[in-house]
């Protein structure tokens, strides 16, 4: 892990910076990723950019389903940022769609890890 941040994410105060945080889901194992602020806030849901789809495959171990519902301007901050890049394929939960990303393995080294299977 290194000290990597990225600026402007959409859903915190203008002119701050983030790092990014990762986990696994505790059902399926699979990449959870968080947006950290500040590294004393205390981590919740709002945090979480990727949602938990146990019944939709991942391409890869860097994939993850990318939380369009709770943070929709977020995807293409990310894109911007070269944190990940689209898949080119969808899950469908809740009559929401959840486009699969893969995180770029600079983004995946740069994220402090956050405990297993936390949430």
């Amino acid at each position: 892990m290194n000290d990597k941040t990225w600026p402007n994410f959409p859903d915190i105060q203008a002119g701050k910076n983030v790092s990014l945080g990762k986990t696994t889901y505790f059902g399926d194992k699979r990449l959870a990723v968080f947006v950290i602020g500040d590294p004393a806030e205390e981590l919740t849901c709002r945090n979480l950019i990727t949602a938990c789809l146990p019944n939709s495959s991942v391409t890869n171990p860097n994939c993850a389903y990318f939380d369009t519902r709770n943070h929709p301007a977020a995807l293409q901050w990310a894109i911007d940022q070269g944190i990940c890049r689209l898949t080119g394929r969808s899950a469908y939960s809740d009559f929401c769609t959840f486009p699969e990303v893969e995180f770029t393995q600079e983004a995946v080294q740069s994220m402090a890890t956050l405990g297993s299977s936390a949430i």
